[in-house]
């Protein structure tokens, strides 16, 4: 079933005809599901996971905050390819089904969560109005913003990387209307305007470090650090042109270089001074944006090992995995530690995530699957 999937996804990539805004074969734009990115968006929680585990530490512990980026590229990318491919089929895109569907994904396990902290750990949270605007701001999409405010937002246990959400939900908020402005541009115009976008998110972080904010300001909002979602748009519509894979080589290997001096140089998430305000996330981003690249049309063994029927599976339960990931690493006994508790964490998360999966997430991915115009991966 998979490899079926996998060739229609790489015929809508790689045939010509399906070029800028040309009507393709029907078949070819029934179904789009690319499954080696299931295995990378595993590979973005284990990232997550190691950011915020003690064990390997190291380049991990400091690093893997970029598993947010790969999971922002990832999500760009395939909901401007699934926009376009609507559009391919029916001549437009319903706005209103695409925000039905995305509030059907996450806002069923999301709020669920929050009722079980809520539940499960009544006895320790401080039931004040700190508890209370930070509430209010997860159900309305805008924790990331209360963050970055620097009013602070603490009292909910085990929910301190659900920012992200909100910092989605506001991307999903206007990724269709971004779509139907660049779909009516040619290549270099697209390009161009992408590179508009980028330079004032730039000027707007020299205003705000100007006014003394600093880390995590800039890194919760998202017109502050836009790169992983403007590169996951931008690789979409490249190989949607049709348009050779190697200069994704060449930014590649010009991130790693910077990448590299930027380690050598003893930088971190936390004291990001400077140029590195400027660098960091867009090196970031690339980095993560060629492994998306290299998953669509890389080598054939690295599709293959990233579309094996385990990693697709951790891959479709991979939104629970985020979701749980630091309640499991809570209950982990003490007296476990290095890999035998990293491995416990693991094993604690795929559980928990397993059975959300098919007990609260799965009845509404179904009812979302009703509302796609164009099919993705079945639930």
């Amino acid at each position: 079933m998979a490899g079926n999937y996998q060739r229609e996804a790489t015929a809508f990539f790689r045939d010509r005809r399906f070029g800028p805004f040309r009507q393709n074969a029907s078949a070819i734009l029934e179904r789009f599901y690319v499954p080696q990115l299931d295995g990378l968006r595993f590979t973005a929680f284990l990232l997550v996971f190691m950011n915020h585990f003690s064990w390997p530490g190291g380049f991990f512990k400091a690093y893997g905050w970029m598993g947010v980026d790969l999971f922002f590229v990832i999500s760009a990318f395939l909901f401007t390819s699934l926009l376009h491919a609507e559009k391919q089929k029916t001549g437009s895109i319903n706005i209103c089904l695409f925000y039905l569907r995305r509030l059907l994904r996450i806002v069923p396990l999301y709020l669920f969560f929050i009722a079980v902290i809520l539940i499960a750990f009544s006895t320790m949270i401080v039931w004040d109005t700190t508890l209370l605007k930070r509430l209010i701001a997860m159900v309305t999409f805008t924790d990331n913003l209360v963050t970055a405010s620097g009013r602070g937002w603490n009292g909910l246990p085990y929910s301190v990387h659900l920012w992200t959400l909100s910092f989605e939900m506001q991307f999903y908020a206007i990724i269709p209307f971004g779509y139907l402005v660049l779909a009516r541009m040619n290549r270099i115009d697209r390009l161009i305007a992408l590179g508009w976008v980028l330079t004032l998110s730039l000027l707007a972080r020299l205003v705000l470090l100007g006014l003394g904010y600093k880390h995590p300001t800039i890194y919760l909002v998202p017109f502050l650090r836009p790169e992983p979602m403007l590169l996951g748009i931008a690789l979409a519509f490249w190989y949607i042109d049709g348009q050779p894979a190697w200069p994704w080589a060449l930014a590649f290997a010009t991130a790693v270089v910077l990448f590299d001096f930027m380690l050598r140089s003893g930088v971190n998430i936390s004291t990001y001074s400077g140029p590195w305000q400027y660098l960091v996330y867009a090196i970031a981003a690339t980095i993560m944006g060629v492994f998306v690249c290299a998953a669509i049309r890389g080598p054939y063994l690295f599709k293959q090992i990233l579309a094996a029927a385990p990693l697709r599976f951790l891959g479709k339960i991979s939104y629970g995995l985020y979701v749980y990931h630091l309640l499991a690493i809570a209950m982990i006994p003490t007296w476990l530690e290095g890999p035998a508790g990293f491995a416990t964490g693991i094993l604690l998360t795929i559980a928990m995530s397993s059975a959300s999966y098919y007990i609260i997430e799965r009845p509404f991915l179904k009812l979302k699957d009703h509302y796609a115009i164009i099919a993705s991966r079945p639930a």
